[in-house]
This record gives structure tokens, sequence and C-alpha cells, in this order.
């Protein structure tokens, strides 16, 4: 199943809805991509199998230095776009933002609550 289906979260759930309000040239302009604990950084495209792995200090360290994690492409991808929006929970955003290069126009999700998160990944997608 692809990354995009497989995952179910709110952050998830929202994405779905809010590309399927999007008309195709819009969905073109948009590269999206998840960390995980188990697969690292990659499209959200890519077929993945269930898992439970959780993103430890000690994970995340690993995905920012071991070439495997797939960093080196995700740094690529980041570093020919124009805006970026790193959404998610904190440990997730720090180590993205490890692998990120300054130059682009980087927003995150952050705020009170899931609810708050939702919000601004609706917001960050609309005015793309």
């Amino acid at each position: 199943m692809l990354a995009i289906d497989r995952y179910d979260g709110p952050m998830w759930r929202t994405l779905r809805n809010a590309l399927s309000d999007l008309t195709a040239e819009q969905k073109d302009r948009l590269d999206i991509w998840f960390l995980s604990a188990k697969y690292g950084f990659h499209r959200a495209d890519l077929p993945i199998s269930s898992y439970e792995q959780l993103l430890t200090t000690k994970r995340g360290q690993e995905l920012v230095r071991l070439p495997t994690s797939n960093h080196n492409a995700f740094r690529d991808a980041t570093g020919k776009a124009h805006k970026i929006l790193l959404a998610g929970g904190q440990a997730y955003r720090e180590v993205m933002r490890r692998v990120i290069q300054a130059g682009s126009d980087i927003a995150e999700t952050d705020g009170p609550g899931i609810g708050f998160h939702r919000k601004q990944l609706r917001g960050w997608l609309a005015d793309v």
C-alpha cells in the first residue's frame, strides 16, 4: 500500500482530504515526502508494509547519518523546493530540519494541539 494511504493519523487524513480539493495542476506542483522511523525519508507514493516502530532520539540520529535512510535524496528534493512545510510531531520535524539545507521558505506545523496543526496543514496547501 502507498505510504500516503497506509498512514492513517489525523494529519494524513487531513492531507488526503485537502488534496482531494486541489486540481490536478495544483497537485503536480507538490512533492510530498514522509519520514518513517523504519523506512527513513521517502516520497509518499512509496509502497510500504505495515509496521510499528517509534522515532526515538537514537533512531533520529541514525536517520540523519545513515545513507540507507535516503536523507540525501530528501535534502536534494527540499533544496529544489520553493516552499516547504514540515508537518508532524516535534521529534519528526527536528530530524527533518537537521537534514534540510537552508535557503528555502520553510514553514512548520506547530501549536497547542493536533487541531491547530491540521488547520495549518490545510491552510498551507490552500496557499500553494
